[in-house]
Protein backbone atom coordinates (compact mmCIF):
# COMPACT_ATOMS: atom_id res chain seq x y z
CA UNK A 1 0.00 0.00 0.00
CA UNK A 2 1.30 3.52 -0.80
CA UNK A 3 0.65 5.60 1.48
CA UNK A 4 0.68 9.41 1.95
CA UNK A 5 1.05 11.67 5.27
CA UNK A 6 0.15 15.44 4.93
CA UNK A 7 1.56 17.37 8.02
CA UNK A 8 -1.03 20.37 6.56
CA UNK A 9 0.04 23.23 9.08
CA UNK A 10 3.77 22.48 9.95
CA UNK A 11 5.16 25.82 9.24
CA UNK A 12 5.44 28.18 11.41
CA UNK A 13 7.84 31.54 12.01
CA UNK A 14 10.83 29.62 13.46
CA UNK A 15 10.58 26.83 10.83
CA UNK A 16 8.77 23.42 10.64
CA UNK A 17 7.22 21.82 13.39
CA UNK A 18 7.49 17.93 13.60
CA UNK A 19 3.90 16.37 13.63
CA UNK A 20 3.53 13.46 16.72
CA UNK A 21 0.74 12.23 15.04
CA UNK A 22 1.73 11.76 11.70
CA UNK A 23 4.93 10.41 12.87
CA UNK A 24 3.03 7.40 14.62
CA UNK A 25 1.07 6.95 11.29
CA UNK A 26 4.58 6.75 9.92
CA UNK A 27 5.76 4.32 12.10
CA UNK A 28 2.57 1.93 11.69
CA UNK A 29 2.79 1.75 8.18
CA UNK A 30 6.26 1.15 8.06
CA UNK A 31 6.06 -1.91 10.04
CA UNK A 32 3.39 -3.33 8.12
CA UNK A 33 5.68 -3.04 4.85
CA UNK A 34 3.65 -0.49 3.38
CA UNK A 35 5.31 2.85 1.15
CA UNK A 36 5.26 5.79 2.68
CA UNK A 37 6.37 9.51 1.86
CA UNK A 38 5.67 12.86 3.74
CA UNK A 39 4.34 16.01 2.54
CA UNK A 40 3.72 19.55 4.56
CA UNK A 41 4.16 23.01 4.46
CA UNK A 42 7.40 24.47 5.30
CA UNK A 43 9.06 21.16 4.81
CA UNK A 44 12.04 20.58 3.07
CA UNK A 45 12.28 17.28 0.81
CA UNK A 46 8.81 17.20 -0.44
CA UNK A 47 7.93 13.24 -1.50
CA UNK A 48 6.31 13.06 -4.88
CA UNK A 49 3.60 9.97 -4.79
CA UNK A 50 1.71 9.93 -7.54
CA UNK A 51 -1.50 7.93 -6.92
CA UNK A 52 -1.26 6.87 -2.96
CA UNK A 53 -3.71 4.54 -1.97
CA UNK A 54 -4.16 5.99 1.43
CA UNK A 55 -3.65 9.83 2.20
CA UNK A 56 -3.53 10.79 6.01
CA UNK A 57 -4.02 15.22 6.36
CA UNK A 58 -3.24 16.31 10.11
CA UNK A 59 -4.72 19.99 10.74
CA UNK A 60 -3.35 21.35 14.13
CA UNK A 61 -5.09 24.64 14.29
CA UNK A 62 -8.99 25.38 12.91
CA UNK A 63 -7.40 28.66 11.07
CA UNK A 64 -6.37 26.05 8.85
CA UNK A 65 -9.55 23.80 8.47
CA UNK A 66 -11.60 25.14 5.79
CA UNK A 67 -8.31 24.34 3.30
CA UNK A 68 -7.15 21.04 4.93
CA UNK A 69 -10.88 19.98 4.56
CA UNK A 70 -10.30 21.35 0.80
CA UNK A 71 -7.95 18.38 -0.14
CA UNK A 72 -10.29 16.18 0.48
CA UNK A 73 -12.13 17.48 -3.09
CA UNK A 74 -8.99 17.33 -4.90
CA UNK A 75 -7.52 14.00 -3.82
CA UNK A 76 -8.25 10.88 -6.12
CA UNK A 77 -6.99 8.02 -3.50
CA UNK A 78 -9.65 5.68 -2.29
CA UNK A 79 -8.94 6.57 0.97
CA UNK A 80 -8.77 9.86 2.46
CA UNK A 81 -8.96 10.73 6.30
CA UNK A 82 -8.65 13.87 7.64
CA UNK A 83 -7.99 14.40 11.60
CA UNK A 84 -6.53 17.05 13.99
CA UNK A 85 -7.56 19.88 16.91
CA UNK A 86 -7.83 21.83 13.58
CA UNK A 87 -10.46 19.72 12.12
CA UNK A 88 -12.38 18.32 15.58
CA UNK A 89 -11.94 17.33 19.06
CA UNK A 90 -13.42 14.29 19.00
CA UNK A 91 -11.52 11.66 16.62
CA UNK A 92 -8.24 10.58 17.63
CA UNK A 93 -5.43 7.89 16.54
CA UNK A 94 -6.53 4.11 16.86
CA UNK A 95 -5.42 2.64 19.92
CA UNK A 96 -2.88 0.78 17.65
CA UNK A 97 -1.36 3.65 16.06
CA UNK A 98 -1.26 5.31 19.51
CA UNK A 99 0.62 3.15 20.74
CA UNK A 100 3.40 3.30 18.13
CA UNK A 101 6.86 4.38 19.00
CA UNK A 102 7.37 7.97 16.18
CA UNK A 103 9.09 7.06 13.14
CA UNK A 104 11.89 10.04 13.53
CA UNK A 105 13.72 9.30 10.43
CA UNK A 106 10.69 10.65 8.53
CA UNK A 107 12.03 14.42 9.45
CA UNK A 108 15.26 13.49 8.76
CA UNK A 109 16.75 16.13 6.32
CA UNK A 110 13.67 18.31 6.32
CA UNK A 111 14.17 21.60 7.89
CA UNK A 112 13.32 21.27 11.33
CA UNK A 113 15.31 23.26 13.85
CA UNK A 114 17.08 21.92 15.85
CA UNK A 115 16.61 18.23 15.13
CA UNK A 116 17.08 15.11 16.06
CA UNK A 117 14.75 15.29 19.37
CA UNK A 118 12.83 13.27 21.55
CA UNK A 119 9.30 14.49 21.04
CA UNK A 120 6.24 13.60 23.25
CA UNK A 121 4.11 14.01 26.12
CA UNK A 122 5.31 13.07 29.93
CA UNK A 123 1.30 14.01 30.43
CA UNK A 124 -1.60 14.87 28.72
CA UNK A 125 -4.67 17.50 29.84
CA UNK A 126 -4.82 20.74 31.63
CA UNK A 127 -6.87 21.78 34.81
CA UNK A 128 -7.27 25.28 33.62
CA UNK A 129 -10.43 26.37 31.94
CA UNK A 130 -9.07 29.22 29.56
CA UNK A 131 -11.65 30.13 27.28
CA UNK A 132 -9.40 30.48 24.29
CA UNK A 133 -8.18 26.76 24.81
CA UNK A 134 -9.19 23.75 22.99
CA UNK A 135 -7.36 21.33 25.76
CA UNK A 136 -9.82 20.74 28.43
CA UNK A 137 -12.22 20.09 26.39
CA UNK A 138 -10.01 17.77 23.61
CA UNK A 139 -8.09 15.67 26.80
CA UNK A 140 -9.52 16.51 30.22
CA UNK A 141 -7.59 16.84 33.45
CA UNK A 142 -4.04 16.33 33.82
CA UNK A 143 -3.23 12.69 33.59
CA UNK A 144 0.00 10.76 32.74
CA UNK A 145 1.08 9.51 29.64
CA UNK A 146 4.67 8.39 28.37
CA UNK A 147 7.40 7.98 31.05
CA UNK A 148 9.98 10.57 30.65
CA UNK A 149 13.02 7.61 30.75
CA UNK A 150 10.81 6.06 27.88
CA UNK A 151 10.64 9.27 25.97
CA UNK A 152 13.89 9.93 25.99
CA UNK A 153 15.78 7.16 25.29
CA UNK A 154 18.33 6.81 22.38
CA UNK A 155 18.65 11.01 22.56
CA UNK A 156 19.84 14.15 24.52
CA UNK A 157 17.52 16.76 23.65
CA UNK A 158 13.56 16.38 23.93
CA UNK A 159 10.61 18.30 23.27
CA UNK A 160 7.70 18.55 25.81
CA UNK A 161 4.10 18.68 24.05
CA UNK A 162 2.72 18.66 27.86
CA UNK A 163 0.02 21.21 28.41
CA UNK A 164 0.73 21.95 31.64
CA UNK A 165 3.54 20.35 32.83
CA UNK A 166 3.66 22.09 36.47
CA UNK A 167 0.46 21.08 37.42
CA UNK A 168 1.48 17.38 36.57
CA UNK A 169 1.35 16.06 40.88
CA UNK A 170 4.82 14.12 39.66
CA UNK A 171 6.14 17.20 38.31
CA UNK A 172 9.00 17.71 41.21
CA UNK A 173 10.19 14.00 40.51
CA UNK A 174 10.30 15.15 36.55
CA UNK A 175 11.99 17.82 37.01
CA UNK A 176 14.49 16.37 39.84
CA UNK A 177 14.74 13.46 36.64
CA UNK A 178 15.75 15.87 34.15
CA UNK A 179 18.09 17.75 35.67
CA UNK A 180 20.26 14.29 36.76
CA UNK A 181 19.82 13.12 32.97
CA UNK A 182 21.60 15.88 31.70
CA UNK A 183 19.87 16.71 27.84
CA UNK A 184 18.06 19.47 27.06
CA UNK A 185 14.66 19.65 27.09
CA UNK A 186 12.49 22.52 25.50
CA UNK A 187 8.93 22.89 27.57
CA UNK A 188 6.84 23.49 24.42
CA UNK A 189 3.59 24.74 26.12
CA UNK A 190 4.99 26.95 28.44
CA UNK A 191 5.51 26.98 32.44
CA UNK A 192 2.70 27.62 34.49
CA UNK A 193 3.51 30.83 36.35
CA UNK A 194 0.65 30.57 38.78
CA UNK A 195 2.36 27.34 39.87
CA UNK A 196 5.26 28.86 40.58
CA UNK A 197 4.32 31.50 42.57
CA UNK A 198 2.13 29.03 44.72
CA UNK A 199 5.33 26.33 45.01
CA UNK A 200 8.40 28.31 44.62
CA UNK A 201 10.16 25.47 45.48
CA UNK A 202 9.94 24.52 41.82
CA UNK A 203 11.88 27.25 40.42
CA UNK A 204 15.55 26.03 41.78
CA UNK A 205 14.91 22.57 40.41
CA UNK A 206 13.74 24.28 36.95
CA UNK A 207 16.93 26.30 36.83
CA UNK A 208 19.24 23.24 36.85
CA UNK A 209 17.25 21.60 34.04
CA UNK A 210 19.13 22.64 30.48
CA UNK A 211 15.63 24.71 29.37
CA UNK A 212 15.89 25.84 25.80
CA UNK A 213 13.91 27.52 23.18
CA UNK A 214 12.36 24.78 20.18
CA UNK A 215 15.27 25.28 18.20
CA UNK A 216 17.76 23.87 21.37
CA UNK A 217 19.79 27.78 20.56
CA UNK A 218 18.56 29.69 23.30
CA UNK A 219 18.33 29.00 26.90
CA UNK A 220 14.92 30.62 27.64
CA UNK A 221 11.53 29.53 29.26
CA UNK A 222 8.42 31.14 28.42
CA UNK A 223 5.41 31.24 30.88
CA UNK A 224 2.37 33.38 30.58
CA UNK A 225 0.69 36.24 31.33
CA UNK A 226 -2.72 35.71 30.06
CA UNK A 227 -4.78 38.28 31.98
CA UNK A 228 -4.28 41.89 33.82
CA UNK A 229 -5.34 41.22 37.00
CA UNK A 230 -2.81 38.47 36.94
CA UNK A 231 -0.06 41.00 37.83
CA UNK A 232 0.50 40.20 41.39
CA UNK A 233 1.05 36.60 40.94
CA UNK A 234 3.21 37.58 37.62
CA UNK A 235 5.31 40.05 40.20
CA UNK A 236 5.71 37.60 43.18
CA UNK A 237 6.53 34.39 39.60
CA UNK A 238 9.38 36.83 38.87
CA UNK A 239 10.94 37.62 42.25
CA UNK A 240 11.03 33.62 42.79
CA UNK A 241 12.54 33.15 39.31
CA UNK A 242 14.94 36.07 40.08
CA UNK A 243 16.28 34.47 43.11
CA UNK A 244 16.86 30.77 42.00
CA UNK A 245 18.98 32.19 39.26
CA UNK A 246 17.09 32.79 36.36
CA UNK A 247 18.70 35.77 34.20
CA UNK A 248 15.32 37.23 33.80
CA UNK A 249 16.24 39.39 30.51
CA UNK A 250 17.77 36.48 29.06
CA UNK A 251 16.24 33.63 29.76
CA UNK A 252 13.03 34.32 30.79
CA UNK A 253 9.94 35.42 28.50
CA UNK A 254 5.98 35.38 28.91
CA UNK A 255 3.44 35.15 26.53
CA UNK A 256 0.96 37.52 26.00
CA UNK A 257 -2.34 36.46 24.93
CA UNK A 258 -3.98 39.36 22.81
CA UNK A 259 -7.40 40.10 20.97
CA UNK A 260 -9.60 37.43 22.90
CA UNK A 261 -11.25 39.04 25.76
CA UNK A 262 -8.75 41.96 26.61
CA UNK A 263 -8.87 45.73 25.21
CA UNK A 264 -5.83 46.97 23.64
CA UNK A 265 -5.19 49.01 26.88
CA UNK A 266 -4.88 45.93 29.06
CA UNK A 267 -2.52 44.48 26.08
CA UNK A 268 -0.10 47.14 26.45
CA UNK A 269 -0.13 47.02 30.56
CA UNK A 270 1.37 43.45 30.46
CA UNK A 271 3.43 44.56 28.30
CA UNK A 272 4.69 47.48 29.98
CA UNK A 273 4.49 45.58 33.04
CA UNK A 274 6.43 42.87 32.14
CA UNK A 275 8.83 45.63 30.80
CA UNK A 276 9.19 47.38 34.33
CA UNK A 277 10.10 43.86 35.76
CA UNK A 278 12.75 43.45 33.48
CA UNK A 279 11.85 40.35 31.49
CA UNK A 280 10.52 40.05 27.89
CA UNK A 281 6.93 39.87 26.84
CA UNK A 282 5.70 37.56 23.55
CA UNK A 283 2.56 39.13 22.23
CA UNK A 284 0.29 36.08 20.66
CA UNK A 285 -2.83 36.90 18.77
CA UNK A 286 -6.09 35.26 19.14
CA UNK A 287 -7.88 35.22 15.62
CA UNK A 288 -5.13 37.72 13.88
CA UNK A 289 -6.81 37.68 10.77
CA UNK A 290 -9.57 40.10 12.69
CA UNK A 291 -7.08 42.00 14.92
CA UNK A 292 -6.95 45.52 14.63
CA UNK A 293 -3.74 47.22 13.83
CA UNK A 294 -2.69 48.52 17.23
CA UNK A 295 -2.75 45.07 18.37
CA UNK A 296 -0.96 43.81 15.69
CA UNK A 297 1.44 46.87 15.92
CA UNK A 298 2.12 46.13 18.98
CA UNK A 299 2.91 42.35 18.27
CA UNK A 300 5.72 43.72 15.73
CA UNK A 301 6.93 46.38 18.22
CA UNK A 302 7.11 44.04 21.43
CA UNK A 303 8.59 40.38 19.37
CA UNK A 304 11.63 42.36 18.26
CA UNK A 305 13.84 42.42 21.50
CA UNK A 306 16.22 44.85 20.10
CA UNK A 307 13.58 47.11 19.03
CA UNK A 308 11.42 46.45 22.57
CA UNK A 309 14.12 47.34 24.79
CA UNK A 310 15.29 50.38 22.84
CA UNK A 311 12.25 52.44 22.26
CA UNK A 312 9.00 52.74 24.35
CA UNK A 313 5.97 51.87 22.80
CA UNK A 314 4.57 55.63 22.91
CA UNK A 315 7.67 56.31 20.79
CA UNK A 316 7.38 53.46 18.38
CA UNK A 317 3.06 54.39 17.53
CA UNK A 318 3.69 57.59 16.57
CA UNK A 319 6.48 55.83 13.62
CA UNK A 320 5.05 55.53 10.10
CA UNK A 321 3.29 52.02 9.32
CA UNK A 322 6.03 49.76 7.97
CA UNK A 323 5.24 47.82 4.54
CA UNK A 324 3.90 44.64 6.02
CA UNK A 325 1.34 46.57 8.71
CA UNK A 326 0.49 48.47 5.47
CA UNK A 327 -0.44 45.56 3.14
CA UNK A 328 -1.91 43.42 6.32
CA UNK A 329 -4.46 46.50 7.00
CA UNK A 330 -5.46 46.65 3.61
CA UNK A 331 -5.92 42.81 3.30
CA UNK A 332 -7.97 42.52 6.10
CA UNK A 333 -9.70 45.83 5.59
CA UNK A 334 -13.54 46.48 3.81
CA UNK A 335 -11.71 46.67 0.22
Amino acid sequence: MKVLLNAFDSASHAGPFPNLAIMKLAAFHKAKGDEVALIGKGLKRQTIMPDPDRVYVSCVFDWNGSQAKGLRLMSSAPEFYIGGSGIDLVNKLPPEVEAAAPDYDIYDGRGVPGWRYAIGFSSRGCNRKCGFCVVPQKEGRIQPATSLDMLTAGFDKVLLLDNNIMQDPEIETKLRWLADWGGQVNFNQGIDARVIERKPHLAPLLVETKFRTRSFKSKIVTLAYDYPHYHNIIERAVKILDDAGFDLRRQVQFYVITNYDTTFEQDLFRVNHLKSLGTAPYVMIYDKRNAPLNVRRLQRYTNRPALFWQMDWKDYSRRPLEKGEFLAEIQIGDF
